[in-house]
């Protein structure tokens, strides 16, 4: 049975990972049509932070969902691009102290097909179980 998403303060909380000065976290709830669903990309990557809100289709999300489930490393994740909201994690194992985790370089831009300025950050630490978590998470909500 899949995990029931837990709801962020303005929809349902996906995904979120890192600690400290370097976070990421993505919720989406219903949008104006059954297929779109308003996103919240936050990002903590210090000394900036932000959000992106965006409008992601369910496409967007069972890809993203689906590329989460991937194994193997090094892999890329996508959410979104062309016009809406993007967010690529390049995934590697993590060298050095603990090699059973997984580093993550995260990068994220207002519009996948517009030369808008991205953010790039890194974050360390993430056990391979949270990515499979977050799959989960994305498909009991679009499921719900």
């Amino acid at each position: 049975m899949a995990p029931t998403p837990d709801r962020a303060a303005d929809g349902c909380l996906l995904l979120t990972l890192g600690a400290g000065g370097s976070r990421l976290a993505i919720s989406a709830r219903r949008g104006g049509a059954p297929w779109l669903h308003d996103t919240e990309i936050a990002v903590e990557a210090h000394p900036w932070s932000g959000t992106l809100k965006g409008t992601h289709t369910e496409d967007d999300l069972r890809r993203f969902a689906a590329e989460l489930r991937t194994e193997g490393v090094p892999r890329s994740v996508q959410l979104g691009g062309d016009r809406s909201p993007e967010l690529v994690l390049e995934i590697a194992q993590q060298r050095g102290a603990n090699p059973h985790l997984l580093a993550i370089e995260a990068r994220s831009s207002w519009t996948g097909d517009d030369p808008y300025p991205c953010l790039t950050w890194l974050l360390f630490d993430v056990e391979r179980e949270v990515l499979q978590r977050a799959s989960e998470r994305v498909e009991a909500y679009l499921n719900a």
